[in-house]
């Protein structure tokens, strides 16, 4: 703890444990809401960002909805797709076998 013009300056460690969390916990939320300074190795947290962690673990963990799920392609066919090639199946199926025919009766 180091007191300056900011308050008081918390390593992770120290974080970690004033937020009853792991280090590793403390620096990832952090780091992706952006709330800790980064020098070198070193996490530095202010009493404002321990507030802010404090509240994004607890908005996280609540009803909130939570981070936006990462939207993929499909990997199964649309139904338009899937009847449209059972369709152009059955009209080969059908000319198949009128083709067989053909050749019977020449």
């Amino acid at each position: 703890m180091t007191p300056g013009r900011l308050g008081i300056i918390y390593d992770l460690h120290e974080a970690a444990e004033r937020l009853h969390m792991t280090p590793r916990a403390v620096a990832k939320v952090a780091r992706a809401a952006g709330l800790c300074t980064i020098s070198g190795r070193d996490f530095l947290f202010t009493d404002s960002d321990l507030v802010e962690i404090w509240n994004k673990k607890r908005s996280l963990s609540s009803s909130s909805p939570g981070p936006a799920l990462k939207t993929t392609t499909s990997v199964t066919r649309s139904a338009d797709k899937a009847f449209s090639s059972l369709l152009a199946r059955a009209i080969e199926e059908r000319q198949k076998k009128s083709a067989s025919r053909r050749k019977r009766a020449s």
